[in-house]
């Protein structure tokens, strides 16, 4: 029996940490070799400071003993179209430390690759996987390591390869759509001023690039990641350049421009595709899993998707732990073990947030909304809390909450 990772990022590692925990021996097989970078908006959520403390209880102050990488955040702010600001703290008594940071992902995933642990990973970088095949009892494995060509047969393949992952395209039929795919730029910037002296991540939505967002995170060591995004049907409809208009709005708009005004841009900017979680591909068949953005977890409004990657390496692994006992591999055993449970997991939020992706071609319903929304004390503490807290979770499956949200949003 074999175990074998493909792809080394967020979701991968993961699988890899759990597994490693476990003590179930596996190979880790990318392309890269680390330290690599990655097109993200950089912020690390409080779902994957939860989902990392599934593993290490103590992760987040080894994070935050880390300041060259990781810059503590306690807080984010939506700024609306009517150039209203809403600053929200994410307060938690029990946790002194953090609840978010914000790290490059050249470090942040240099940072998981370290969390490896060689007693029962087989870790292989600079390894390019070729070919997946079915066969029998298993998949083979095709790769290119130092100019040969090899290969290996895994009695189960996790598909951690990203959006264009080749264990999805190979063994999975799914169809890409438009209207749950986005598209985003990136941009690194130093000198950036006017941000919240506790690091808090910024939404704007500005009303010359609607239907979309404009991002400004703060990083380490005087860096901020700027960029935008939206679906990208719209920014085909538009035939939008995003370059250019992320340009034009750090230079001229009224609320950025003096922000902006001394800080340079450091590289080029860059773009990439986000696969939306709002059209889930088969997750799951004989002998293979898909996590991350291979499995098109990202959110679909907020654009995230590093704590989806981790929660469903996390659930990959107990799935795989359970498929060892019953030594079984075959589709059925997913469907119960990781299927099933991931949509438990995560469906809902997921549905939830495309929900209100409609509403960013009504910007004053959104801002309605927000104002509203930061007004209500009880729907905040559960948006916020809603990942890491079951009790809080379990708030969404009692009508009394429902009563009580709706007359605190309107009264």
């Amino acid at each position: 029996m074999s175990i074998v990772i493909i792809g080394a990022g967020p979701a991968g590692c993961s699988t890899s940490m759990f597994l490693s925990k476990m003590e179930i021996p596996h190979i880790i097989l990318d392309k890269a070799v680390f330290p690599r970078d990655k097109i993200c908006g950089d912020g690390l959520t409080h779902k994957v400071i939860y989902a990392l403390k599934k593993w290490n209880p103590e992760i987040d102050k080894i994070m935050a003993a880390d300041p060259k990488r990781f810059l503590p955040s306690r807080g984010g702010v939506l700024v609306t179209t009517d150039r209203n600001r809403y600053e929200v703290a994410i307060e938690d008594p029990e946790n002194p430390i953090t609840e978010m940071f914000t790290s490059k992902r050249i470090d942040f995933d240099t940072f998981l690759t370290e969390q490896l642990d060689s007693r029962y990973a087989d870790i292989r970088f600079g390894v390019d996987v070729t070919a997946i095949t079915k066969v029998s009892q298993g998949i083979e494995v095709q790769y290119k390591q130092n100019g040969e060509t090899q290969s290996m047969k895994a009695s189960v393949v996790i598909g951690a390869d990203g959006d264009r992952s080749i264990v999805q395209k190979t063994l999975v039929p799914f169809e890409k759509d438009p209207m749950h795919y986005g598209g985003a730029i990136r941009a690194y910037y130093k000198g950036v001023t006017g941000f919240n002296k506790d690091n808090y991540m910024e939404f704007h939505l500005l009303k010359e690039i609607q239907p979309g967002y404009l991002w400004i995170f703060p990083l380490p060591n005087g860096y901020a990641n700027v960029g935008l995004g939206t679906l990208k049907k719209y920014a085909s409809e538009g035939k939008r350049n995003f370059r250019e208009e992320l340009l034009s709005l750090v230079k001229n708009h009224p609320d950025l421009k003096e922000r902006f005004k001394d800080a340079t841009l450091e590289g080029k900017i860059s773009g990439w595709s986000l696969p939306m979680g709002s059209k889930l591909p088969p997750l799951s068949g004989d002998h293979f899993l898909l996590t991350g953005d291979a499995a098109c977890l990202i959110d679909p409004i907020s654009g995230e998707g590093i704590g989806n990657a981790l929660y469903s390496g996390w659930l990959a692994a107990e799935a795989i732990q359970k498929a060892i006992a019953a030594n079984d591999f075959t589709a059925a055993i997913w469907k119960k073990h990781y299927d099933e449970r991931l949509y438990r997991t995560m469906g809902g939020d997921l549905k939830i947030s495309h929900f209100f992706q409609v509403f960013y071609k009504m910007p004053r319903l959104v801002n309605f909304f927000a104002k509203r929304a930061y007004k209500n004390h009880l729907l905040l503490d559960t948006l916020l809390r809603m990942n890491r807290d079951d009790a809080v979770q379990k708030r969404f499956y009692s009508p009394f909450f429902y009563v009580k949200v709706i007359w605190g949003f309107f009264f």
